[in-house]
């Protein structure tokens, strides 16, 4: 589903994305969870966006899945990060 929507984005096929993340050490789901955790940042801190539409942005089905990712990045509730950076 994101392979689709990232080779779409970076104006290549599915195969050569496979292959340019197989030339690197790194899988796309670390590259793409390496991406949310930078997009979060920006949107909550930079953009002082509400995490719910944060969590839609970033792809999350609900708040409250985005809440248990960010936790496990952060260690932290998005309300206190932003308080933390603000």
């Amino acid at each position: 589903m994101f392979h689709e929507q990232v080779a779409q984005v970076l104006n290549m096929s599915v195969s050569s994305l496979q292959q340019r993340l197989g030339e690197g050490n790194a899988t796309f789901q670390e590259i793409l969870l390496n991406i949310r955790k930078k997009l979060a940042h920006k949107h909550l801190v930079d953009h002082q966006l509400s995490d719910t539409y944060v969590a839609s942005l970033l792809g999350y089905r609900s708040s409250s899945q985005f809440l248990t990712a960010f936790k496990s990045w952060f260690a932290m509730t998005p309300k206190y990060y932003k308080k933390m950076y603000s």
